[in-house]
């Protein structure tokens, strides 16, 4: 569960620039949507923007917390990569985000109430970035996630893309049935469309995808138990608008 932020320090290097930009969380109330200020310098080689601590919990491991989504692969300038971070357990412990890479990387967190959250950053240089999930200042397993920023060459706009159907809202799907939902791509540029699912327990769900012409893909995946399951959809390796679905 998300904590307000009751600290902000930034730790300088060696050299006098800017390291990482920390956020140390203590108990108190709850918000939905904390954000990280904008670090003041750009362009920094092997910059960080974090790591932002989340409070879930005490004693934890790396085993305890499990990252996926489009973000921790790639994703263009000027356009947030996101992905999904998720608590196994309810001992947790402190989950902190760092980004190294061409350039500082603001860090967005959103929780979702569920034991997950919803991480975006933003880097303004093409390159690779490495990507760490922490959990007590230890990587999880898989980190850091190495995600390859492209130049946005205006092939793609993401925010361009609908998303909708039973298959994506949060009640109403039943067990053993498919899903369904639609993409409408119509308008947002070349693509490619990537759909990827998992269950409350981290599995992967299949998602069925069937291009209709013209922009437009019916999709259905099909829940083989009654557990919150989370789809991501992303066009051009970047969310679309409201991913992931829950």
């Amino acid at each position: 569960m998300i904590k307000r932020p009751q600290a902000i320090r930034t730790v300088l290097g060696d050299d006098g620039r800017i390291k990482a930009t920390v956020c140390t969380l203590h108990p108190g109330p709850q918000t939905d949507h904390t954000q990280l200020p904008s670090p003041p310098e750009v362009g920094v080689p092997q910059a960080f923007s974090g790591p932002f601590e989340v409070a879930v919990g005490p004693e934890a491991g790396p085993q305890q917390i499990r990252a996926w989504g489009p973000g921790l692969e790639g994703g263009i300038v000027g356009k947030p990569p996101t992905f999904v971070v998720e608590s196994i357990g309810s001992d947790v412990g402190v989950l902190g985000f760092a980004i190294e890479g061409p350039s500082q990387a603001k860090i967005e967190c959103e929780d979702q109430n569920d034991g997950s959250c919803d991480v975006s950053y933003w880097p303004t240089e093409p390159g690779e970035y490495a990507v760490h999930v922490t959990c007590d200042e230890e990587d999880i397993e898989h980190s850091p996630f190495m995600a390859h920023i492209v130049p946005d060459n205006n092939a793609n706009d993401p925010d361009k893309v609908q998303a909708y159907g039973p298959g994506l809202e949060k009640s109403g799907c039943l067990v053993n049935q498919p899903a369904e939902f639609t993409v409408n791509a119509k308008e947002a540029g070349k693509g490619p469309l990537k759909i990827t699912a998992q269950d409350a327990e981290g599995l992967p769900v299949e998602v069925k995808v069937r291009s209709k012409g013209d922009g437009l893909y019916s999709c259905s995946y099909t829940p083989t138990s009654p557990l919150k399951h989370t789809v991501a959809v992303a066009w051009g390796g970047v969310s679309v608008p409201n991913s992931p679905f829950r």
